[in-house]
């Protein structure tokens, strides 16, 4: 999993225009079949979260 700030939040592919903390995951799983403790806030600090599926592997680079 990786996070960033620099992204405006998409839902049902239309932006928003709205910045967001935006999570990338290698397998985005329905939230009704996750343990609570698995499950991502809606927003960090007031700031909304947005969860992308991304396929490969995801590597940070400095």
């Amino acid at each position: 999993m990786y996070w960033s700030f620099n992204r405006t939040q998409v839902v049902n592919d239309v932006d928003t225009g709205e910045l967001c903390i935006t999570i990338l995951v290698t397998k985005k799983i329905a939230e009704e079949k996750l343990d609570a403790k698995n499950i991502l806030p809606k927003e960090i600090e007031k700031v909304k979260t947005d969860v992308v599926n991304v396929s490969g592997e995801i590597k940070i680079l400095f």
